[in-house]
């Protein structure tokens, strides 16, 4: 355990590091993410913490507009892993804070329509939350629209 969440791809390579809390004692005890398709431009990954808080972290490319307003320096970029001269191509950007469990975040599960996010902690209690956020879905209908322009595409190639 530790306070460092890390995205790696199939391939070993490092996308993106981020250095989830400032307290060395808050480690990360769970993590979930968003599974639902390879054409979601936007990855959403939640972490549970000993403290009890629940961060939801959204991982965008460092090209986007959104990577120049976060505040993460270069030197920063890493997380304190030792990637040599490897950059990670993507940030992970913390987009929100739940707190609600008393005691340590050890399960959690995001729903593929991103909708709910179920919350578990050491003394047994389990919270669902909905996530009013569009923010989220609105990721998840930029992929549909994607995959279906893609589909069409192919369709009229192959006809």
């Amino acid at each position: 355990a530790g306070t460092v969440l890390a995205v790696w791809s199939i391939n070993g390579d490092c996308l993106a590091v981020a250095n989830t809390s400032q307290l060395p004692s808050d480690s990360v005890l769970s993590v979930t993410g968003s599974t639902s398709s390879d054409w979601l431009e936007t990855a959403w990954y939640v972490t549970g913490h000993q403290s009890g808080a629940v961060k939801i972290w959204r991982m965008i490319h460092c090209t986007d507009p959104l990577s120049a307003e976060s505040k993460t320096s270069s030197s920063n970029r890493t997380g304190g892993l030792n990637l040599g001269d490897q950059v990670p191509e993507y940030k992970l950007i913390l987009h929100k804070v739940l707190k609600f469990h008393k005691q340590a975040v050890t399960a959690l599960h995001l729903t593929s329509d991103l909708k709910q996010l179920l919350s578990g902690d050491s003394a047994g209690q389990l919270l669902s939350w909905t996530l009013p956020d569009e923010t989220l879905r609105a990721s998840m209908k930029q992929a549909s629209l994607k995959q279906a322009s893609l589909k069409q595409a192919s369709m009229k190639q192959a006809s």
